[in-house]
């Protein structure tokens, strides 16, 4: 299994529309989280349409395992059980990672994620001191003025970011407040 690649710092891994589900995700972050030497993970697994919170949570947990990790990419892309529950355990498990300088999430379209998880998400970010780049794709969510004002706070407190890459798209419950509060979040950067 992978437990046999000790040495290995980096691993791309793209499953876009497989069948997987909780149960293999589960399985992949257990043998990931073993290859302690790991400090970058891609993994591609858009169309992925059986995983949800519960295999979000158990991949949160397997990385949690690697302290060194400098840059993280997930991608959700149409996972629609994916939501609140699965995004709030990728917030509480930030902390973990603490050496993290990038990260690239994709949540394109997964329309169970709102409010709440994102404001979960957003105050994980605090323990990420050496973030310089991050990337979130919430295209097609359910966040509105609130979610995306707690994002900005989280965002502004980050004063090694220099590269923000946000996907809002097809939020509709965003207005004007929602903005306002991302400018003034982002402009205390």
């Amino acid at each position: 299994g992978l437990g046999a690649l000790l040495n290995l710092t980096a691993i791309t891994l793209n499953l876009h529309g497989c069948k997987i589900g909780n149960a293999g995700l589960a399985s992949l972050a257990q043998g990931l989280g073993a290859l302690r030497s790991l400090t970058a993970v891609n993994l591609h697994l858009s169309k992925c349409d059986k995983i949800g919170n519960i295999g979000l949570i158990s991949l949160v947990q397997g990385l949690g395992a690697l302290p060194n990790l400098t840059g993280i990419s997930l991608e959700f892309k149409n996972c629609g059980e994916i939501g609140d529950g699965g995004v709030t355990s990728l917030g509480e498990g930030l902390g973990a990672w603490l050496n993290l300088t990038t990260i690239d999430l994709n949540f394109w379209d997964c329309d169970l994620i709102g409010d709440r998880g994102v404001t979960s998400f957003s105050n994980g970010l605090g323990a990420l001191l050496n973030l310089t780049a991050i990337t979130l794709n919430l295209h097609g969510c359910k966040i509105g003025n609130a979610g995306l004002a707690s994002l900005a706070q989280g965002l502004g407190a980050l004063r090694s970011l220099t590269a923000v890459n946000l996907h809002l798209s097809k939020c509709d419950k965003i207005g004007n407040i929602g903005l306002i509060s991302l400018v003034q979040g982002l402009g205390a950067l």
